[in-house]
């Protein structure tokens, strides 16, 4: 670890906000929770309230708020939510004042198998009224860039289907016309094929993507 981001472990944010219920409303209806949020608070609806808003230039590639401005400025291109613990010490109150006060309290360096990591620890403390409500530590992953998956697939050869193997004669490039098909709406690959060379049984759709060799429909009960 670089003494630049060793540097950021201790740095502090104190954010106020009040609990408006639609706030809270709005994030239990995306979380599928009761709407009544001022009888059954939203599990973890906390996270409806202080949330970073900044201008399209203070945004990071990754869309959150650019590094160096709270969290440190790590040089690793992607980043996951990784883990968060809580500790909860009361209700929150609705239409009330409260405080968060994030702290970076731990940051270190991995490797792995997708290459270098940064591992960032972020306490969150919210209180109201004085009162500590809730405690949060939240586990934050920086990583390398994705490395490009190899193409597995060969190029067909001349004169076959591009499923790879030559048309036989119980099978055509092209699907049936709709008025062959079954009534079944499913597509579905025979086991038997092995996945460079799948035929798919015909229900009037089109073929999938890189398969064009078809067959009717099997009878019912096969």
């Amino acid at each position: 670890m670089t003494d630049e981001l060793e540097a950021w472990i201790g740095r502090r944010r104190t954010q106020a906000a009040v609990l408006d219920p639609e706030l809270a409303r709005r994030y239990a209806g995306a979380m599928g929770a009761p709407l009544d949020v001022e009888a059954h608070f939203p599990p973890l609806g906390h996270w409806a309230y202080f949330n970073d808003v900044v201008g399209p230039g203070e945004l990071g590639p990754d869309g959150h708020p650019r590094r160096g401005i709270f969290l440190p400025p790590v040089a690793l291109p992607r980043r996951m939510f990784a883990s968060a613990t809580f500790r909860f010490e009361g209700p929150l109150a609705l239409r009330e004042a409260a405080e968060l006060v994030s702290t970076i309290a731990d940051i270190r360096r991995r490797s792995g198998r997708t290459g270098e990591l940064v591992l960032l620890d972020v306490t969150r403390d919210l209180s109201q009224a004085g009162a500590l409500k809730l405690s949060e530590t939240q586990t934050i992953v920086y990583r390398e860039q994705a490395r490009p998956r190899r193409q597995s697939r060969t190029p067909a050869r001349a004169g076959t289907g591009s499923c790879g193997r030559r048309p036989s004669s119980t099978s055509s490039a092209t699907p049936p016309p709709p008025s062959t098909a079954t009534a079944s709406t499913t597509i579905r690959p025979t086991s038997a094929r092995k996945k460079a060379t799948r035929t798919w049984w015909s229900t009037g759709r089109s073929p999938p993507p890189g398969c064009s060799t078809w067959r009717a429909a099997p009878p019912a009960g096969r």
